[in-house]
């Protein structure tokens, strides 16, 4: 019995494992364009070793005055679509195997 409870154990650790989707956004680009653009660019990536890029060109006259954090966040609200698909494509990419750790189970 005490073997089927840690089987068990072992199946839901690998089931949380591969379900648990943590987006991390990281900036890559921070610059101005011209005189008139800026742009910021993230690389999106999940626990599942997905990755991608996004970014977004903002006027200047939207992020003027504003904090780093205030412009991350424009560019970010500016990529949604973007993004939102990349979350799609990152969670049909989590349904295969293939890359996956594999916990045999012990008879």
């Amino acid at each position: 019995m005490v073997a089927n409870i840690c089987r068990w154990i072992k199946v839901l650790y690998t089931i949380i494992q591969i379900n648990f989707k943590n987006m991390i956004y990281t900036v890559a680009r921070y610059e101005s364009l011209d005189d008139n653009q800026f742009l910021v660019g993230f690389n999106l990536s999940d626990d599942n070793e997905n990755s991608a890029y996004v970014e977004s060109i903002l006027d200047l006259s939207e992020i003027n005055g504003k904090t780093q954090e205030e412009i991350c966040q424009l560019a970010y609200d500016a990529a949604q679509e973007q993004i939102n698909k990349f979350k799609e494509r990152f969670n049909q990419n989590s349904e295969s195997v293939i890359g996956r750790v594999f916990v045999p189970t012990e008879n």
